[in-house]
């Protein structure tokens, strides 16, 4: 960063940023999740008040392929930051929380409901951030 006769002028490295990019793609899709789910659960309410949002458009069955894939899309930019070393190896043990997290997608698709299973797509969130943020841990201290 450099201050130039009242410019800032900011340097970037395009494969640093890159490779952030990459590794907030588990953060990115959960909190998309989160969003996709709450408009889900609403769909009846925003027909009823004209509020047209994704689920509206491409249908609640597309809605819930979308939710179960940006899951998974997660766990793949996991394996790719593991490949391309953003993450260290020991990363791919946060790969056994998908067991849990499919648990969660197949019960928030049986029902869908503010009140029962809107909080699945927060768990779901938690579970994976939660696991990778371990396993970071795990390799910084062994």
């Amino acid at each position: 960063m450099i201050l130039e006769s009242g410019l800032l002028i900011i340097e970037l490295e395009s494969l640093e940023i890159i490779k952030i990019f990459i590794f907030s793609l588990p953060l990115i899709f959960g909190i998309a999740n989160i969003m996709l789910a709450n408009n889900i659960c609403d769909i009846k309410d925003d027909l009823e008040n004209k509020r047209y949002t994704l689920p509206i458009y491409i249908s609640r069955d597309s809605s819930l392929k979308l939710f179960r894939y940006l899951y998974y899309l997660s766990y793949l930019s996991i394996i790719i930051s593991v490949i391309f070393k953003i993450l260290p190896y020991i990363s791919l043990l946060s790969l056994v929380s998908i067991f849990m997290v499919q648990k969660n997608i197949r019960q928030f698709e049986e029902h869908q409901s503010k009140k029962d299973t809107f909080v699945l797509s927060v768990k779901n969130f938690v579970i994976i951030n939660y696991a990778t943020a371990l396993t970071m841990i795990l390799a910084i201290i062994f």
